[in-house]
């Protein structure tokens, strides 16, 4: 994405056409986040990167946050939520539009695309991270008991409807179709039946890293010391990989990506392995596939129960948000990057040929 010639950053005109240009520009395409897939976006902190790298004299990463804030003011460009709009420009997983693209032509606008609840929503996708957080420490976590059965660490759906509805000012409907969302992400689930929804009612839940046995590790445990299931269900000592710099994701020379498909999210990934092999060819996937997994709950892969308490998320959230969620590896076999879904991976790239320089880290 580099420009052969930097552009000064008094040049607003020059510098916003180049920024559109599908060829030299910030990386536009389109992108999925939690619910729903937004056309024609880029990431903030990717067009801060591309900002950077293009004009000269920008001594800090902050310099460029404020030509982007100046940028957006001449409405170059917005928020695509809508609860986004009037804020200041955020250098982070924040996903913007162009209000006319390259050709001079208006860009599509959207229905209100930030709803995760529906036409009346209160909660927008961009406050997920905010929601999960607010949720995880208000709801009264503790022993019950249902019939003869004692249940550990448990809250109940009723009581979790209430509190969302008195936190977020929603409906029942609205909070039901919230908890069943998190639900879905493995952020929680039933105490006795995994497939069972979630529901205004008198039905107990647990937060899946609460009694999720992770795997017996200590601070000398690297990705060498697991083993998979390859797509075709053989089994694969990840020490295989020893010395390169890898990607794990779900959904060069001594750098390798580990595919790991997962139908926990939307269940996008329905297909058998033969079927997913079949899928893959049409992008010319080489990289190694395995068998599918489950990233979040107490049936994760041992692999990424490690993964997710080596690299928290955002706001120091374990679990896996939805697909395309990638962990960069050195070549030592430990963890170091962790990305979320918006990521393009073209935007790691320097992270990667970093790692690929260094014998140690």
């Amino acid at each position: 994405m580099e420009a052969p010639d930097r552009l000064q950053c008094t040049d607003v005109g020059a510098l916003a056409e180049r920024l559109r240009d599908p060829q030299k520009g910030v990386s536009v395409q389109d992108r999925r986040y939690f619910f729903r897939t937004y056309p024609k976006t880029f990431v903030g902190s990717e067009m801060v990167d591309w900002v950077y790298t293009n004009v000269v004299g920008l001594r800090r990463r902050k310099d460029a946050v404020e030509i982007c804030q100046q940028l957006m003011d001449t409405g170059l460009f917005r928020p695509v939520s809508s609860r986004r709009q009037g804020k200041p420009f955020y250098d982070a997983s924040v996903l913007y539009r162009f209000t006319v693209d390259f050709t001079g032509g208006e860009c599509d606008e959207d229905e209100d695309d930030s709803d995760i609840l529906g036409e009346n929503n209160k909660i927008s996708s961009d406050q997920l991270d905010d929601v999960l957080v607010a949720f995880a420490s208000g709801i009264e976590v503790k022993k019950r008991r249902h019939f003869l059965r004692s249940y550990d660490h448990c809250f109940v759906g009723s009581e979790a409807t209430d509190w969302i509805v008195d936190k977020f000012n929603v409906s029942r409907v609205q909070a039901v179709e919230l908890g069943q969302k998190m639900l879905g992400m493995g952020f929680f689930e039933h105490v006795s039946d995994q497939n069972k929804p979630f529901e205004d009612a008198n039905e107990f839940y647990r937060f899946v890293d609460t009694e999720a046995a992770g795997p017996q590790v200590t601070e000398n445990t690297t990705l060498y010391d697991f083993n998979a299931l390859d797509i075709d269900k053989n089994p694969v000592s990840l020490s295989e990989f020893s010395g390169r710099v890898l990607v794990e994701t779900h959904g060069a020379s001594g750098f390798t990506v580990l595919g790991f498909p997962c139908n926990q999210f939307g269940k996008q990934e329905p297909g058998t392995n033969d079927e997913i092999k079949e899928f893959v060819k049409k992008f010319n996937v080489t990289f190694p596939l395995f068998d599918k997994v489950n990233v979040n709950g107490p049936q994760a892969h041992p692999l990424f129960k490690w993964l997710k308490d080596e690299l928290p998320g955002s706001l120091g959230i374990k679990g896996v948000k939805w697909n395309f969620t990638k962990f960069l590896i050195n070549k030592q076999g430990k963890p170091v990057q962790r990305y979320g879904p918006p990521t393009d991976p073209k935007s790691i790239e320097k992270d990667i040929l970093t790692l690929m320089e260094k014998d140690s880290l």
